[in-house]
């Protein structure tokens, strides 16, 4: 199996989850199906996994020389499935294996052992346990105070649009306003791989 690459969608207020008065999660997946930004679910598990819907390309466009996303999801790629992560109590972090290191916040020095911190790639991780002690000047950062650019997120709940390389795709404005909706949030976006 290939690389698993992921569009993640996630809101820039790190505790928003899907609002209860627009219906929850629940809601938002009737809102992206009534849109045809997903189609039928794949699989009941905690990270509840559905094809890509009919008007898809509508809402994500792709960008560089030659992308390609192909929207029937097969075994071996992992390309045409949208799947939603459980919503947790605290922010988790998402890292992927693309993620470059951060540099710390005090002195500039890079954090080079950040990931032996965490749990490997596309693995959420809770935020709040976790501090990155550098070597250089002895700072405790906290993951959240790193900057890792559109390569890691931290949220209470997060959209994973699979099958997408690193910047090969970027959602469409009125996609992120119907989620900013639904999130009471504005919405940002993260390209992350695993292995």
């Amino acid at each position: 199996m290939s690389a698993d690459n992921r569009l993640i969608l996630a809101a820039l207020d790190q505790e928003s989850i899907p609002l209860e008065v627009k219906g929850g999660l629940p809601g938002l997946i009737n809102e992206l199906q009534d849109c045809g930004f997903i189609d039928t679910q794949l699989a009941q598990d905690p990270e509840q996994t559905f094809k890509s819907g009919k008007n898809f390309m509508d809402h994500i466009s792709l960008v560089g020389c030659s992308p390609v996303y192909a929207l029937d999801p097969d075994i071996e790629e992992p390309s045409g499935i949208v799947s939603f992560s459980p919503i947790s109590d605290e922010p988790q972090f998402i890292y992927g294996s693309n993620s470059m290191t951060p540099k710390c916040p005090e002195c500039r020095e890079p954090l080079t052992h950040w990931k032996d911190l965490l749990a490997k790639p596309l693995q959420p991780c809770n935020t709040l346990k976790i501090a990155v002690q550098c070597h250089h000047c002895q700072q405790q950062n906290n993951l959240t105070s790193l900057r890792f650019r559109r390569e890691a997120a931290v949220g209470r709940f997060f959209i994973f649009v699979h099958g997408i390389f690193p910047r090969e795709a970027v959602p469409m404005d009125g996609l992120l306003q119907m989620l900013e909706k639904f999130m009471g949030s504005p919405m940002a976006y993260y390209y992350c791989q695993g292995k």
